[in-house]
This record gives structure tokens, sequence and C-alpha cells, in this order.
């Protein structure tokens, strides 16, 4: 999938007036980190950070280096204070594609509405990371906001293969070293879960001080089981092969399958957090539309509220 289709000129054009705003900056509890749209130059001096590659060499303190003989970057009070994360689900699951559109899988859904949620936060001056999730590998992009971070951020999305299962959560245990600052977490995944265990990061994100935001992708064959005839289902992550009668099985799918969605949204409602739903054969314009609309309408909500 080339930046071009990640980057899709109907979908930017749709939402060029639409923010993603973290609540903290809604309810005014980090003052002052919107004053600039731009990281590094004209913003107040926060803290040093050691240099990683990919960082702006103008951000580099020299005298610094001179000094201690050690390279460190001079990191930005918007920096330092509030980032937002996109933790995309690559378990093999998500390689589902959705029998109305050839070659567009659930995957490539979560990276081109990510890379158009990304390039809102550069447009609006935040930074932003990527943690892909399956237990074959995490993938790892940090959190900032330089000239070439979005084109990195493109790129690491491109590299995102669907494998593997939910990463254990030993694995995930990277994660509370990289996401230790307030801000904003994005969680796109299609919330196939054996034992809650998708919930249970979400929870913890929740604890940690994270508002966190979820998108469940899902095929419209899955909400509306349009089967017909003896058909096989094969789980992608165990490779388990179930065979059923369409016409027999239909109805109690169907209502396991609401049930299912229901404890999923009685669940997160339950911890505060905003959850929503998105198919995969729908317009890419709109399904990013939508969640950036939903959620500018829940911020200025809470402005009225706090008056």
């Amino acid at each position: 999938m080339s930046r071009q289709r990640l980057l899709d000129a109907r979908t930017l054009a749709r939402i060029r007036d639409l923010k993603l705003l973290a609540r903290l900056v809604v309810d005014g509890s980090l003052h002052g980190i919107h004053r600039s749209r731009q990281l590094g130059a004209g913003m107040e001096f926060s803290q040093y950070r050691q240099y990683e590659p990919g960082d702006d060499p103008r951000q580099i303190d020299w005298k610094l280096y001179a000094r201690s003989d050690r390279v460190f970057v001079r990191q930005s009070e918007r920096e330092s204070h509030v980032a937002v994360w996109f933790l995309v689900d690559t378990s093999a699951s998500m390689a589902q594609s959705g029998a109305q559109v050839d070659n567009w899988s659930r995957l490539d859904c979560a990276r081109a509405l990510v890379a158009s949620l990304a390039y809102v936060c550069q447009r609006q001056g935040d930074s932003f990371g990527l943690v892909g999730l399956s237990d074959q590998n995490l993938a790892y992009v940090p959190s900032r906001n330089d000239e070439r971070h979005l084109d990195r951020f493109l790129l690491a999305l491109q590299t995102l293969r669907p494998r593997g299962a939910w990463p254990a959560e030993r694995q995930l245990n990277v994660l509370w070293e990289q996401l230790q600052s307030p801000g904003l977490v994005v969680l796109v995944s299609d919330f196939f879960q054996h034992h809650a265990e998708i919930e249970r990061l979400v929870g913890k994100l929740n604890a940690g001080g994270k508002e966190v935001l979820t998108i469940q992708l899902l095929t419209q064959d899955e909400i509306s089981f349009p089967y017909r005839g003896n058909i096989a289902f094969v789980d992608r992550e165990t490779g388990n092969t179930v065979q059923v009668d369409a016409a027999s099985a239909r109805q109690r799918y169907l209502e396991q399958f609401e049930a299912a969605a229901a404890r999923l949204r009685a669940a997160l409602a339950g911890m505060g957090i905003a959850h929503q739903r998105h198919l995969i054969e729908t317009p890419l314009h709109e399904s990013v539309w939508h969640f950036l609309e939903a959620r500018q309408r829940r911020a200025g909500q809470r402005k009225r509220e706090a008056v």
C-alpha cells in the first residue's frame, strides 16, 4: 500500500476542518500546549532528552555536547506534555477482507484510517507514535513531530503485516516504558478476544492516566451472516475449522455476536472510554470524518459542561 493510498485526497479534503483533541486539552488540564503548531523553534524549553536516530539535528544542544560528550535534544513544552499514540492490532484476524471490496482487509483499513488521523495530528502540531500489536512482533515508532516524522510513520504503517495472535501481557510491558506522559491513545482492532485480553490492556491504559479511544473494525458479513449452505469457518489465529449449516446457525450466531458486542460496549462505557464501530466496506473518508466529528462533538459538550 503506497503513501498515496494511505493518504487519500478525498479523505483529507473531508477532514481538513476537524481536529483530534485530547480530553486534557479540552478540560484545560494542560494549559498553553496549543500555543504553537510546530515543535522546537519558538516554543518554551522544558527539558533535555537523549538524542535518537531521526531527531531533528537543529534540536541538538551542541554546547551541552561539548561539556558532556553526550548528544541531547532540547524538548519542547508540547513534546514533554502530551502525545497521541496509535495502537494497531496486527494479529492474523486483521487479514479478514470484506466480500464487497477486493483486496481491502481489516488491516488495510486500519492503516489508512490511522494514517489520516496522524496527518491531522501533524497539521495541528501534536506529536504522535505507533505501536503494532501482535505476539509475533511489537512494531514501534516513537512519538514526535518533526518535519520527517509523518514519512517515517507512514513507512512503518506500510510494513505492518497481520500475523500471530494478540500479544501476551508480558510482551506488553514495553508499552508502559514508552507511554509515560499524559496523552491520548487510539486503539484500532477487531476486538475479537478470548479472555477479555484487549479489555485488560484498555483498562490498564485508562487506569494509568491515558485517555483511550477505541475503533472496532468489522466486515458487513460479520454483522449480517449472509451465508448459505454448508460452510467452513477457519480461525486465522489458531487454524481451527468449524463446519456449519448456515441456515440453522444464523440466528444463534447473530444473537451471540450482538451479545458479545453489547458486553464490549458496556465494559468500555464502564471505564468511560469512547467506542466506535466501523465497517471496512464504508468509504474511508466517511469513517474518518465520523470518528473526528464525533470526537469534536464530545469535546464541545465537555466545554459546555465545564462552563
